[in-house]
């Protein structure tokens, strides 16, 4: 089978009729934002959900600082994990790139949810702009591994010129799906309502 991957923002520019994205496309394109160590590590082992051990040693190796000790980091990280309400076995990816630059931008300058949760309890969000690389993954999705309830609505989307938004995959996405990549070195933080610039 030919892949055929369903790009929206291309599809809002050139479309003017309804697709059956099941019958015309076989992935769609996703974007993936984090703030990674190693992109090497991402072509090698796929994008994985987050899991309680890699949480626990990323936590420690963020957060920890001078006035920030291991069992303060552990003692929060305890209590973030246990009062998770939603599965830990997906990977979320937006739509459009521009998401990135336009209300998710703390993706790339933080990193997880989970963590910037932590660190904002921690009162040490800057400790996250410490390390790693501002990063979105290119990924192309097949659609079978994507929840139709997030591509119900696709057509009105692409009637509205509306490319906000992103679905989940629940477990891992495979090497092979990461089709490239991009470093921004501008992005807005939409938590503080400033422009962050990344500095290697």
């Amino acid at each position: 089978m030919n892949k055929r991957v369903a790009v929206l923002d291309e599809l809002i520019k050139k479309q003017s009729k309804s697709i059956n994205i099941y019958e015309e496309f076989t992935h769609i394109r996703g974007y993936h934002g984090c703030r990674p160590m190693s992109i090497d590590s991402y072509y090698k082992d796929g994008i994985k959900p987050i899991n309680k051990k890699f949480a626990k040693q990323e936590a420690l190796l963020r957060l920890c600082d001078q006035y920030i000790t291991e069992e303060r980091v552990i003692e929060v990280f305890n209590k973030s994990w246990t009062a998770l309400q939603y599965p830990h076995k997906s990977v979320w990816f937006t739509y459009s790139e521009n998401e990135f630059f336009n209300s998710c931008g703390h993706y790339l300058i933080y990193g997880s949810e989970f963590l910037c949760g932590m660190a904002t309890e921690l009162f040490c969000q800057p400790n996250l702009k410490r390390i790693g690389i501002p990063t979105i993954f290119y990924c192309d999705i097949p659609l079978d591994n994507i929840p139709k309830d997030y591509l119900s609505g696709i057509n009105q989307q692409i009637c509205m010129r509306d490319s906000t938004g992103g679905f989940r995959v629940y477990g891992e996405v495979l090497a092979q799906e990461i089709v490239g990549h991009t470093h921004p070195k501008t992005i807005y933080d939409p938590l503080i309502g400033l422009t962050y610039c990344y500095k290697t």
